[in-house]
């Protein structure tokens, strides 16, 4: 074999384990990043399968639901029937509904993940919940005791014994409530004009109870206006919105 030939078949060997390592890197960074995905999805997840029990009937209801994870901006979770895979432990705002009759009744509770494990569990709803018609494009909505419309003075409890819920309303419609936590610390507090579906004010509280932020609303004939304000009464940010 010649010099030249020496030197070009020599070429080509380096070239090949050349080649050979740098696909052989690619592949152990492949295989590593697919062990990563599977351990996430054997490990981090947290499967949790949730029923629906009535405080009004006893009745238990299985619903498909969606939560919002309160830490982590936001993020939107869909369940499949009634079961749904958490990323990680924490509290979570939960979303679902069911039609009785000519009304969709609302249930939106907050939910705390502390165990890993599988879990099952039955939640017991509120007696009082935010209900609207069953018909498409409805504009009725009212708030319902079990299935009266609330009137006068109304409260709910968690199971625990603690204050859920209080209000005063007229007629479904609420002028003043209350939300709990289980813990019996006041969450958010509403007034309202009687009929009107925003309140005039909001205010929100901390895990401690503290008030935190407290929310205004001006309703002129042309336009919202919406004036946030923190616990010393300092303007945050004002929004104007045009009807």
């Amino acid at each position: 074999m010649g010099q030249d030939a020496a030197s070009k078949a020599h070429h080509c060997r380096n070239t090949n384990v050349v080649g050979n390592s740098f696909f052989g890197q690619m592949r152990l960074r492949l295989l590593i990043i697919l062990l990563q995905l599977t351990l996430t999805n054997a490990f981090g997840q947290i499967d949790v399968e949730l029923y629906f029990k009535s405080s009004c009937n006893d009745s238990i209801y299985k619903l498909s639901f969606n939560v919002i994870d309160l830490s982590a901006n936001g993020q939107y979770i869909n369940s499949v029937d009634n079961k749904v895979d958490l990323p990680k432990a924490g509290t979570y705002h939960l979303f679902t509904s069911f039609v009785k009759g000519d009304f969709v009744h609302i249930v939106d509770p907050d939910i705390v993940i502390t165990d890993r494990s599988k879990q099952v569990d039955t939640l017991l709803m509120p007696k009082i919940k935010f209900t609207t018609g069953a018909e498409l494009h409805t504009k009725f909505w009212s708030y319902f005791n079990c299935d009266k419309p609330c009137n006068d003075r109304e409260t709910d409890f968690y199971e625990n014994g603690n204050k859920r819920f209080e209000g005063d309303f007229m007629d479904g419609k609420p002028k003043w409530f209350v939300e709990y936590r289980a813990d019996g610390t006041k969450k958010e507090e509403s007034w309202y004009t009687v009929g009107n579906y925003f309140p005039d004010k909001l205010s929100q509280y901390n895990d401690k109870g503290q008030l935190t932020v407290y929310e205004t609303k001006e309703f002129k004939k042309r336009k919202t206006i919406t004036s946030t304000y923190d616990s010393n009464d300092k303007l945050l940010m004002r929004q104007v919105k045009k009807h």
